[in-house]
C-alpha cells in the first residue's frame, strides 16, 4: 500500500483492480463473462491490451513528474473523463465480472446483434463496430 497507510488509497484500488482484471483475462484457461459466455481470442486480446493501456495511463498521470512519462501536455477534461469512465468499467469488471454501473451501459454481446461499447468521446453503445475485422477473426474458430 501507499507508504505504510492503514487503508489503500483510491489510486491504489484502481491499479489493483486493473491488475486483477488483467490476471483474470490472462490466467483463465477459457475466460468467460459473468454470464458464462466464452470470450473469443480477439476479445481476450482486446481486453488484455486495453487493461495494459489503462494500467500504463494510470501510472503516467500519477508519476509524470517523477519518471518523465507523458507527452508534456496536460490531459484535457474530456480525456480525463474518458479515462475515469474506462477505469470504472475495468475496475467493476475485475471486481464483479460485470463492467456496468457507469453512465452508459456496456451492452451484452451476442453474435446476432453484434452490440458493443465505443470508448471515445462521447462513449456510446453501438452495433457492428469493426464488424468486418471481427467476422474475419470469428471465421478462424
Amino acid at each position: 500500500m501507499d507508504g505504510g497507510a492503514k487503508v489503500p488509497s483510491s489510486k491504489w484500488k484502481v491499479r489493483y483492480g486493473l491488475m486483477l482484471g488483467l490476471e483474470r483475462i490472462l490466467a483463465a484457461p477459457e475466460p468467460r463473462t459473468a454470464s458464462g459466455t466464452a470470450l473469443r481470442k480477439h476479445q481476450i486480446d482486446a481486453l488484455a491490451g486495453m487493461l495494459t493501456e489503462l494500467i500504463a495511463a494510470s501510472q503516467k498521470y500519477d508519476e509524470a513528474a517523477v519518471n518523465g512519462n507523458g507527452n508534456g501536455h496536460a490531459a484535457t477534461a474530456e480525456e480525463i473523463a474518458l479515462s475515469d469512465a474506462m477505469l470504472g468499467y475495468w475496475t467493476r469488471f475485475a471486481k464483479a465480472g460485470d463492467p456496468n454501473g457507469g453512465a452508459v451501459a456496456w451492452p451484452k454481446y451476442d453474435v446476432a446483434g453484434d452490440a458493443s461499447l465505443e470508448l471515445g468521446t462521447p462513449i456510446a453503445a453501438t452495433t457492428g463496430l469493426k464488424m468486418q475485422k471481427c467476422d474475419f477473426w470469428d471465421s478462424l474458430r
